[in-house]
């Protein structure tokens, strides 16, 4: 009984999570195809001593999240340029800070410089997943708590009515 009140209470929050995940990558403009929105999900999974909520949603949402160390190997320029392709109002410019125009050499060049920048410097974490739960959490555990005492007590009236 108390399993399935608090798979209820993980299912609503769960929902609420996604949503607030969806508007903080708005938010912070990390959106270029809408691929990281889209995949976000949540599972509710039983586990040995209870139920667990997952957040489910494409690899480098947690880069996003976490950001990326300084040093670490560059991601694919491949990527960059697929995502500078796509990234609405995405302006290249030169080495003076003039503008440019998008065209394939120019791209592919922002998009080796871009992916050597992250390797070299990281990228900043934007914290996400706390912007998204924080606001939630007392909420939650207070429901969660209110489920397990109530089903106390109902474990508690039951027993003194069998007596």
């Amino acid at each position: 009984m108390l399993e399935s009140r608090v798979h209820k209470i993980l299912s609503m929050y769960g929902a609420k999570v996604v949503s607030n995940l969806k508007r903080e990558l708005t938010i912070n403009n990390n959106i270029a195809t809408g691929t990281a929105m889209n995949t976000l999900s949540q599972t509710i999974e039983h586990v040995d001593n209870g139920v667990v909520l997952n957040i489910i949603g494409q690899h480098y949402i947690e880069k996003i999240d976490k950001g990326r160390k300084a040093g670490k190997r560059a991601p694919s320029s491949k990527k960059i340029e697929e995502w500078i392709n796509a990234k609405q109002g995405f302006i290249l410019r030169d080495y003076r800070g003039r503008f440019i125009p998008k065209t394939k050499s120019n791209i592919k060049a922002a998009a080796f410089n871009i992916s050597r920048a992250i390797g070299k410097n990281g990228t900043r974490p934007y914290n996400l997943l706390e912007y998204a739960f924080e606001p939630l959490r007392n909420e939650i555990l207070a429901d969660v708590v209110v489920a397990f005492v109530e089903e106390e007590l109902n474990k508690i009236i039951k027993t003194k009515g069998s007596l």
